[in-house]
């Protein structure tokens, strides 16, 4: 079992701090150009492994035969060159697609 708990149980923590960051005019600090929000999007794998997997893994055949099992997520985040602080929004899972080759 790799995470007991699904993620999308805490999803709508993102949204309530979101909506305080807002309703307390945190976010307006955030604001750049003609008031436009910048958003910085991150690539990462927060589990691989060649032994380990369940069928929500991704797969990396590798040409040595060998294959790495791994789940990744795409992360966005609300950045400004005015702050220091960053505030990052829920994340966007990689997920396995039926059919797809390279």
């Amino acid at each position: 079992m790799l995470d007991p708990v699904p993620a999308t149980r805490i999803f709508n923590s993102f949204e309530k701090v979101y909506q305080w960051l807002k309703l307390n005019g945190v976010l307006k600090k955030f604001l750049y150009l003609d008031g436009e929000i910048l958003i910085a999007l991150d690539g990462t794998e927060y589990f691989s492994s060649k032994k380990i997997n369940c069928s929500h893994c991704n797969c990396r055949h590798h040409r040595n035969g060998t294959t790495t099992y791994f789940h990744g997520c795409v992360t966005p985040v609300m950045v400004s060159p005015n702050q220091k602080q960053v505030k990052n929004y829920e994340p966007e899972f990689i997920k396995k697609q039926d059919g797809h080759q390279k």
